[in-house]
């Protein structure tokens, strides 16, 4: 529960951020959040700062609510002055803050200084602050290609991995769960608990067009869980290897 309410915490600080934060969240600006480190009963967005010397500027619209699945953002959209056009753009500047992570550090209080290799080169952590990626999504692309490609370990963090592919998940979401552009058009009200939101159709980065790929708060349910193919006989270059075939 406390790492449900820490993606719910995450996906609230970029869903109803105060309105003069907009051009900062659209146009990639680092964007470092400071956790709130409460009680699990009073959990709320996270405060945040565009850097580390910065005053706090966390400030959030009016209305939201906890309790609700869609954090009150429904109720808050039909008091803009143009709903579709703010929802269509929270969707779409959370989705291309997802595809582009590596803009949403984190602080991390409980942070040691760490040493790592990345092509080559060693490089060190701050002992206190680490500019970690963050998103509050997961994702999942409805490509095979694209998914394989997420299969290979170095290929979403940077890190060499053992050389070979180990699992992908395979998802059934119902349809009334894929949320698109279109259903922003439809006036079809979100729930942050249960949908996916379509990276092609809101995202304009070039990851959200390569990707194709669905995302989802915090993670996924059980009932979305079809089957996971094992692939640990097959190397990262596609070849397979060991005694038997894999499936």
């Amino acid at each position: 529960m406390s790492r449900w309410n820490a993606a719910r915490s995450g996906m609230a600080t970029w869903m109803l951020r105060d309105l003069k934060h907009d051009a900062s969240f659209a146009d990639y600006q680092n964007v470092q959040l400071y956790m709130n480190w409460r009680p699990q009963n009073q959990p709320s967005p996270y405060t945040f700062k565009y850097s580390q010397a910065a005053e706090n500027l966390a400030e959030y619209v009016s209305g939201w609510d906890w309790k609700l699945n869609d954090l009150g953002f429904n109720a808050i959209a039909a008091k803009q002055a143009k709903p579709h056009d703010f929802i269509y753009s929270r969707m779409r500047d959370a989705v291309n803050r997802h595809t582009e992570w590596f803009k949403s550090g984190f602080y991390n209080e409980t942070a040691v200084e760490q040493t790592y290799v990345i092509n080559g080169e060693e490089r060190k952590t701050d002992p206190i602050y680490r500019n970690d990626t963050y998103s509050p999504f997961v994702a999942s692309s409805y490509v095979m290609t694209a998914s394989d490609l997420f299969t290979n370990p170095e290929y979403t963090i940077g890190i060499p991995g053992d050389g070979f592919k180990h699992w992908m998940f395979v998802f059934k979401v119902h349809k009334d769960n894929w949320y698109t552009s279109q259903s922003v058009k439809d006036g079809k009200a979100i729930n942050f608990d249960k949908m996916w939101l379509d990276e092609t159709s809101f995202g304009y980065s070039r990851l959200a067009d390569e990707e194709r790929a669905w995302d989802r708060l915090g993670t996924t349910m059980e009932e979305e869980f079809e089957s996971i193919l094992y692939l640990h006989n097959i190397k990262t270059d596609g070849q397979i290897t060991g005694d038997g075939m894999a499936q």
